[in-house]
């Protein structure tokens, strides 16, 4: 059964664009498209919901600071579910903002399963649900929900279970599932190749892929930082310093997560810089910030007893209890 729906047919059309658009990663135009369509018909459920997803999309991946759109999704959310209380996407946000916003776990997963109740087949949901999982330790039931979201959707099926993996620190894994597209231009192989190989001693061969992904994606300050942290790992200070200068140099007249300043700062192990902007990304409530308990550009400052704290605060350490002996 189909929820939330309109007989507006400009609001239904409009409602398809947008969501065409939250699917090809433009979450600022979904975002316009999809107001649009709720503007058209103010009763429209699943647009509600739709919009919910792609506020915090906008904020997930950086065109909009975490305390602007997380509290839009929460809102369009709660007014979908107001108009109809099956309407999955709605949970999702719900999920996603208790999980990158509030850091309310528990809550987290309760909406992502009631999400997953509703509709066993939706795709991004397991996706999501992999990603909190993750970062909550269970690495098994993380793989688990991105091989069951890879199969309802053919796209994703390339990269299922490789962040998990990632996360376990299997880089051989990595590197033999994904042998067969080691020539590919797709930016997300070539930035999780890149990463495996220099974690498996092959730092110039992972520096290739790096250095090339960021250059099919220029404007992809997430490559950038990851390239600047493998540049100072491998001690090529001077470029990680440069790259570490261009985010400095583009955060005043954008908005640059401060978690990008914090990989390359561990890079360079400038301790003082790195905790100093995961303050600030802890003070901004981040969405990246609850990855911190697997992600290995971080491995260097574990040991840090600023990191345990951090983690504390975040309600982490209970899912890492071995992270400060590492």
């Amino acid at each position: 059964m189909v929820t939330g729906t309109t007989e507006n047919l400009a609001a239904y059309e409009t409602f398809l664009k947008g969501r065409q658009q939250y699917t090809d990663r433009h979450p600022a135009e979904a975002v316009r498209l999809l107001k649009e369509a709720v503007h058209l018909d103010p009763d429209y459920a699943l647009a509600h919901g739709a919009l919910a997803e792609a506020y915090v999309s906008l904020a997930i991946i950086g065109f909009a600071p975490a305390k602007e759109a997380f509290p839009l999704a929460q809102a369009s959310a709660r007014r979908a579910l107001e108009l109809d209380d099956h309407v999955v996407q709605a949970y999702t946000a719900l999920a996603e903002y208790d999980f990158h916003y509030a850091w309310n776990w528990a809550e987290a997963e309760k909406s992502m399963l009631r999400a997953l109740a509703i509709d066993p087949n939706y795709a991004i949901a397991y996706a999501r649900h992999a990603g909190h999982l993750a970062a909550w330790g269970r690495f098994d039931e993380a793989r688990a929900a991105e091989e069951r979201g890879a199969k309802l959707s053919p796209q994703r099926r390339n990269f299922s279970g490789l962040g998990v993996l990632m996360a376990q620190r299997r880089y051989q894994e990595v590197l033999d599932r994904t042998a067969d597209q080691d020539g590919s231009d797709n930016n997300v192989i070539l930035s999780v190749r890149g990463i495996a190989l220099f974690m498996s001693g092959r730092q110039a061969e992972g520096l290739v892929r790096l250095e090339r992904a960021v250059k099919l994606e220029p404007d992809s300050l997430d490559n950038q930082a990851i390239l600047g942290w493998a540049f100072a790992q491998d001690g090529q200070t001077a470029k990680a310093r440069e790259i570490l200068q261009q985010l400095q140099k583009a955060a005043r007249g954008r908005y640059v997560s401060p978690m990008l300043t914090a990989q390359v700062a561990v890079g360079l192990d400038d301790r003082d810089l790195a905790f100093a902007q995961l303050q600030q990304a802890f003070d901004l409530r981040e969405p990246t910030l609850p990855d911190i308990g697997f992600d290995l550009t971080y491995d260097p400052i574990r040991s840090d007893p600023r990191f345990r704290d951090l983690l504390k605060k975040l309600k982490l350490d209970v899912f890492f209890p071995e992270t400060a002996k590492q």
